[in-house]
């Protein structure tokens, strides 16, 4: 009987420790973030920006030159690059509870050439262990050419119901004859009324405010330059997020 109550103590001594050794979510802390559609044209200055948000106003993701890595969903896609801040932005409330943003701004890849991510990845290290998280789609554009300024004004009108594009419109300084108007690989439907341009914005399954125009005349190409379009302070609560688990 001993022997038994010996082995009996020996199982509940090795079972209490890989309980113990088994990782566990910290429940009281929460971490999401954004995903969003992004349009950026590469002119060797632009940054990809990706928010997040915490429970912990302490709480800092990354550093200033800790490497990271974009890829596609399948990774035959991936790109190698490094952050450059994770700064403060703005507060928000989300379910009852206060949430403080973040945004790390990242190196876009050094390609000469254009790409798209369907699907994007960010993946980072913390604490060790490897993480990712999806945040969106990508497209960026590169372009070597400096364009005359065609505009005068710029101004984006926000969906009713979530945080992304609905309209762009467009003063141009002059009437121009339009052949066409890109963003992205998307050819944009608009109308034009003497020097006003109205380009309506294609759906998106993600949050977007941030964009460049590529405007086509006479077969001559203009590009408007990464512009942000509005802000928005409730991007938690438009559903378009992320929740990233940390294992402690």
């Amino acid at each position: 009987m001993k022997k038994y109550m010996i082995y009996i103590g020996i199982f509940i001594f090795i079972l209490i420790l890989i309980v113990c050794m088994i990782p566990k979510e910290n429940n009281n802390f929460e971490l999401y973030f954004i995903q969003e559609s992004q349009y950026l044209l590469n002119d060797g200055k632009t940054s990809l920006k990706i928010e997040y948000f915490t429970s912990d106003e302490s709480f800092k993701l990354l550093e200033s030159d800790d490497v990271c890595f974009l890829t596609n969903e399948k990774e035959d896609i991936k790109f190698i690059t490094n952050v450059i801040t994770d700064r403060s932005i703005h507060q928000e409330y989300y379910k009852n509870k206060l949430f403080y943003g973040r945004e790390v701004k990242i190196e876009l890849p050094k390609i000469d050439t254009s790409i798209k991510f369907d699907k994007l990845y960010f993946h980072f290290k913390y604490q060790g262990q490897k993480y990712k998280v999806f945040v969106g789609s990508l497209y960026i554009e590169y372009s070597n050419e400096i364009s005359k300024n065609i505009i005068k004004s710029l101004e984006g009108i926000k969906h009713d119901n979530f945080p992304r594009l609905k309209q762009i419109i467009v003063e141009l300084n002059d009437e121009y004859q339009i052949d066409e108007i890109v963003i992205g690989d998307t050819i944009c439907s608009y109308y034009q009324v003497e020097k006003t341009l109205v380009i309506h914005f294609f759906d998106e399954p993600y949050v977007c405010h941030t964009a460049y125009l590529k405007i086509i005349i006479c077969n001559e190409v203009y590009y408007v330059g990464n512009f942000k379009f509005f802000y928005n302070y409730e991007l938690l609560n438009s559903g378009s997020i992320q929740k990233c688990i940390f294992i402690s």
